[in-house]
């Protein structure tokens, strides 16, 4: 069922909590590991959401503003060069790039860099998102191909080994300080340091020794299936809303004229200082009413939800429902992608 009602939607998710079909566990397994949230159901989906929730909040999502600014100017450049240079540029694929490596930060407060250099987890991502299995044609035969069997379990191997280092890494820093976990300026977390916190907290509640190793499997191995999880839920929806985001502003110069009218009383006519600025007043990005307006804006426009599960249908291999759609809706865009 694909619906693009807002108080549809929440009835099937959130009013009434409906079984998750299994087809998101047969697609996604191998990217996303067993145990994500995307379709575990009951104690183990509600551990997930205890865990991470808090590291997605608003107010904790404005303290790390100042660290993602570094991937914003590294997507500006490349949209600057392309500008200068009149060469076309594939702007969701810059996007997809950008959201994994903003998604490193505020998930791992690790800089993956992917839009400036090729990065081992974001490419194994990718490459293991082009490969999924194809469930919407009974008669395709690449499920007996051992080739694509082998390519899944090493692109899964390839994220859960790097994801495993990093996440090694700061439970390592973190055992060599106390009252400072990690280092971390106070108040400057990312999700999984809170993930430990709330882990470690649950652990005392239940007379275990508060502190997590290197050894600990089971937290690591979830912890490690929640962070695919967040890449792929994070990277597909952003990317998409940027491009469509960009192509709506192309189609209207009205709203455009507006909003940078509105970045420039924000932020000044200096655009070289607006990195700085919102570094030091990272708060600024809340004046942003027009561009948070056209955001939001986007999401809930039905076509935008037809672009985006047309391109993810594409990047999963779900050719026949993409045909479904264009049937079902008689989308123009369809023809663009």
């Amino acid at each position: 069922m694909l619906t693009t009602l807002k108080g549809l939607a929440a009835q099937v998710t959130q009013a009434h909590v409906l079984p998750k079909h299994r087809v998101l566990r047969d697609l996604l397994l191998y990217i996303c590991g067993p145990t994500s949230m995307l379709y575990t159901e009951g104690a183990m989906w509600k551990r997930a959401r205890t865990l991470f929730n808090p590291g997605f909040a608003i107010g904790h999502l404005m303290t790390l503003v100042p660290s993602i600014v570094e991937d914003c100017l590294n997507f500006r450049q490349i949209l600057s060069r392309h500008a200068d240079s009149g060469e076309i540029l594939q702007i969701e694929s810059a996007a997809r790039l950008l959201a994994i490596d903003v998604m490193g930060r505020i998930a791992l407060d690790h800089p993956l860099k992917s839009l400036v250099s090729k990065n081992e987890l974001a490419s194994a991502f990718l490459d293991a998102v082009t490969i999924t299995p194809n469930i919407d044609n009974p008669f395709d035969l690449s499920s007996f191909n051992p080739i694509l069997h082998f390519k899944r379990r090493y692109y899964e191997w390839k994220m859960n080994k790097y994801l495993e280092k990093v996440l090694d890494n700061r439970l390592k820093a973190r055992n060599m300080v106390n009252e400072n976990p990690l280092g971390n300026k106070k108040g400057r977390k990312p999700v999984i340091d809170l993930a430990l916190d709330e882990y470690i907290a649950q652990q005392k509640e239940e007379g275990r020794p508060g502190r997590v190793s290197q050894s600990d499997r089971d937290f690591k191995s979830f912890a490690i299936d929640q962070m695919k999880t967040f890449l792929l839920a994070g990277h597909d929806t952003t990317s998409s809303a940027l491009a469509y985001t960009y192509y709506l502003l192309g189609h209207h110069p009205a709203a455009l004229e507006k909003l940078r009218k509105e970045f420039d009383d924000v932020f000044g006519t200096d655009s070289s200082l607006t990195a700085s600025r919102i570094i030091s007043e990272a708060h600024l990005v809340n004046k942003l009413d027009f561009a948070t307006a056209c955001i939001k804006g986007i999401y809930c426009d039905p076509y935008y939800a037809l672009v985006h599960i047309a391109l993810l249908c594409l990047r999963l291999n779900l050719k026949n429902m993409i045909c479904f759609l264009t049937i079902l809706g008689g989308f123009p865009y369809l023809s663009h992608l």
